[in-house]
């Protein structure tokens, strides 16, 4: 997974030993939960973004409105409900929803004012473990082709 996590940084433009090893971290806690809460979903942001974002910000949904590629993403008070939302989804249905299509709907949802990306990941590959999968890795220099799933 040290791949896996180096390549999801890289995409996001983050090069750093010490990201990488939060990062990791993260990952840690992440692969022992069954099922994941909503305190374990803010305190996965939290452990991957606390060097990068303020204090109010790392483990915290979003207060304000973002964009991404040039698109608005819901407002905040909706994006932490449709948040809940994608969580209730995996805790009851994970075993008959699509890795990659819950990956583009977390994205989408955009919940944090930063680190989507590197938690969406995460969470895409703890959900292919679930369903005894392989990780999918998307490497820096194919990230073109991951763009295209938000399509």
């Amino acid at each position: 997974m040290i791949d896996h996590i180096h390549q999801s940084n890289l995409i996001e433009d983050i090069d750093d030993h010490v990201a990488c090893e939060d990062s990791f971290k993260a990952w840690l806690f992440l692969e022992t939960l069954h099922d994941i809460a909503i305190a374990d979903l803010l305190k996965l942001h939290h452990m991957i973004t606390r060097k990068q974002l303020g204090a109010g910000e790392s483990g915290a949904y979003r207060t304000v409105d973002v964009t991404v590629g040039g698109r608005l993403c819901p407002e905040p008070f909706l994006a932490q409900q449709m948040a809940y939302n994608w969580l209730l989804d995996m805790i009851d249905h994970k075993e008959t929803l699509d890795p990659k299509e819950m990956h583009v709907r977390f994205e989408k949802i955009h919940p944090f004012v930063d680190g989507n990306g590197r938690t969406g990941r995460m969470l895409m590959w703890w959900h292919e473990l679930q369903l005894k999968k392989r990780p999918t890795l998307i490497k820096f220099n194919e990230r073109q082709k991951y763009y295209e799933w938000f399509k």
